[in-house]
């Protein structure tokens, strides 16, 4: 198999997964994170693991960040505004769909919260970055079924030829 046939059989995969890059933009809805602490009656433990979560958030330590949030969730599954920290942690670790559910508890346990509508909005976002994402994986998948065949092409293409060599040289 020669170089040239060999990028021509490439350039659907590379062609492909740079337009992927170009196409891919990201919710531009943000909300801040709840930083007020947990209602007294709640505990003392729950509030430090609600700081302990929001401290690490704010330093971008997502990880962290979502063990402290889901230890408040387990505490106090309840409490609206756990679900929320915990729901912008999955959104920072590009898990939309723990993301969305995490907001529409937060939704279902405070129904008349100030910030509904944007809280609404950022789901939509993650709906439509998750479908984004669902579809660029089977644009991904296309491209390098079609970069295969055209590998499998060339080899047989550059097979021919060889055969054809030795059959002349006869």
């Amino acid at each position: 198999m020669s170089y040239v046939h060999f990028l021509v059989a490439c350039l659907p995969l590379v062609v492909g997964c740079t337009s992927l890059v170009w196409v891919q933009p990201e919710p531009t809805v943000t909300i801040p994170l709840k930083s007020d602490d947990p209602p007294r009656p709640l505990g003392s433990i729950l509030a430090n693991d609600f700081r302990r979560g929001t401290a690490a958030f704010r330093n971008r330590e997502f990880e962290a960040a979502h063990l402290e949030f889901s230890r408040v969730v387990w505490r106090a599954p309840m409490w609206p505004n756990g679900h929320f920290n915990r729901g912008l942690t999955f959104v920072e670790l590009s898990e939309p769909d723990s993301a969305r559910a995490d907001f529409a508890q937060y939704l279902r346990l405070a129904p008349n919260a100030p910030d509904r509508e944007a809280v609404q909005s950022l789901m939509e976002a993650l709906k439509s970055r998750y479908e984004r994402k669902v579809s660029a994986g089977r644009t991904i998948l296309f491209v390098e079924l079609a970069a295969l065949l055209g590998l499998a092409v060339v080899y047989m293409i550059g097979e021919a030829d060889e055969f054809s060599i030795g059959v002349s040289g006869r």
